[in-house]
Parts: structure tokens; C-alpha cells; sequence
């Protein structure tokens, strides 16, 4: 896996046999670090799956503050996992 999802709500898994009935006020992405994928690409798509959820859901994005998603924010993000990839490489 290179990305995972979870409800914010306990237990955080997403449960496939409520699907009918689940509900919760939030969902998280998180990356997996390190990953099978190049680690700009996989930040790419996690930003782009979690784009189209909100859009399917008319939910609104927000950062680990608890602040509106920005282009500043991602590019802080980029600059995380980098940052990461130098302290643990390989």
C-alpha cells in the first residue's frame, strides 16, 4: 500500500460490511513511507484520491493544522517526504 485511508471516528478502520450505513464527520490520508512507488508520484496521487473524494463527497480538504489544503501546504508536504527520504534512504 502506498496510501491508507481511516475514519476519524473509533475504531478508524473502515468497515466494509457497514457500507450501507457508515458515517463519520472526517476521513485521513496518510502516506506510507518508504513505499513500492517514487515517493513524488505517490504524494500526487494521494493528493489527487483525496481531491476526488472530497469532490464526491462536497467535503472540504484540510491539512494536519486543521487548516484549508493550500498549494503552500503541499508544497510543505513535498518537502516533508523529502526531507524524510534523506534521513532514511534506501
Amino acid at each position: 500500500a502506498v496510501f491508507s485511508v481511516t475514519s476519524l471516528t473509533a475504531p478508524g478502520h473502515l468497515e466494509r460490511a457497514k457500507d450501507d450505513v457508515f458515517a463519520t464527520p472526517g476521513l485521513a490520508l496518510f502516506l506510507r513511507l518508504p513505499n513500492p512507488a517514487k515517493r513524488a508520484v505517490a504524494l500526487k496521487n494521494l493528493v489527487a484520491t483525496a481531491d476526488a473524494l472530497a469532490k464526491s463527497l462536497n467535503a472540504v480538504l484540510f491539512d494536519a493544522d486543521h487548516q484549508p489544503l493550500t498549494n503552500d501546504t503541499l508544497r510543505r508536504l513535498s518537502s516533508d517526504v523529502e526531507d524524510w527520504a534523506r534521513k532514511y534512504p534506501g
